[in-house]
């Protein structure tokens, strides 16, 4: 009778033993697959964050694809308006071409100073205030009508200068305008002189091909940003009549033209960046 109760004992133990060594095995398992379940979820963020990589260096490459794509058709265009102007220095005339005269340059200069701008030399100087509101690149009605009178004196000239149109801005950024496509100043100049060419063009008369738009944006100021009456000097828009005569002649087969004796602010390059009437490019 002993020996039956004492191996009974040792059957309950050993269903005890296998009992508890069952729970232990089921809670490692547990362990375990909380553990494989976290190495997943990191393992999909590393995965996440590797295809945003790829997607930030594929939209890079694409990028740098379009600003090659946009630098060889500038280039292109700036190549065939050299060969323009060193064109019309190899066709001019003994006595010179484009140069006003006194009655043109008065009454081109009387424009000018009265709605605040001058006439230096071939070049009429516009206020950029009075042509544009801030952060704008269409006309005010006003604006228009001066551009009316510059066009009908020029248009009196036997043969119509050439006009190269050129868009200058102060160096407030241009956050707000993003939403509009301008991408900098340089940018709304620009987009400001193709406003000017295009009233001179369809509403003036004026023959496309004789103007040139081109902007500088905040790079050529003729006066310290620092205040307001500097930054306003420097919202501008100037007509260079007839560049070649307007000392507009330092012709660079890479980088464009530079008008001699104009220095930027800070030193440097004083390159125009010329797009043709004809392509309207730039615009976005």
């Amino acid at each position: 009778m002993k020996r039956i109760w004492g191996l009974a004992w040792i059957g309950i133990l050993g269903i005890l033993l296998l009992g508890t060594s069952g729970c232990m095995q089921t809670a490692r398992i547990a362990e375990l697959q909380e553990e494989v379940d976290r190495l997943n979820q990191t393992n999909m963020i590393y995965e996440k964050d590797r295809n945003e990589l790829l997607q930030q260096i594929e939209s890079a490459q694409m990028e740098k694809q379009k600003d090659l794509a946009l630098l060889q058709t500038e280039l292109a265009g700036k190549q065939r308006e050299i060969e323009y102007l060193e064109e019309r220095v190899r066709m001019a005339p003994p006595g010179g071409f484009g140069v006003l005269g006194d009655k043109t340059t008065a009454n081109l200069r009387r424009i000018a100073q009265r709605i605040g701008g001058e006439l230096v030399n071939n070049r009429i100087l516009l206020p950029g205030d009075f042509l544009f509101a801030s952060g704008s690149w269409a006309l005010k009605p006003d604006a228009k009508h001066t551009l009316r009178e510059i066009a009908g004196v020029l248009n009196e000239e036997s043969q119509k200068p050439v006009l190269m149109i050129v868009g200058h801005t102060d160096n407030e950024p241009i956050k707000k305008l993003r939403t509009k496509g301008i991408s900098s100043n340089r940018h709304l100049s620009l987009m400001r002189s193709l406003a000017v060419l295009r009233h001179l063009e369809t509403e003036c008369n004026y023959p496309a091909e004789a103007m040139y738009p081109t902007g500088w944006g905040e790079l050529m100021p003729v006066a310290s940003n620092d205040s307001a009456a500097g930054k306003m000097a420097n919202r501008r828009v100037e007509i260079f009549i007839d560049p070649i005569m307007s000392r507009l002649t330092a012709v660079s087969a890479i980088s464009g033209i530079e008008p001699e004796g104009y220095e930027p602010a800070g030193g440097g390059s004083s390159v125009i960046n010329i797009e043709p009437a004809a392509g309207r490019g730039f615009e976005k």
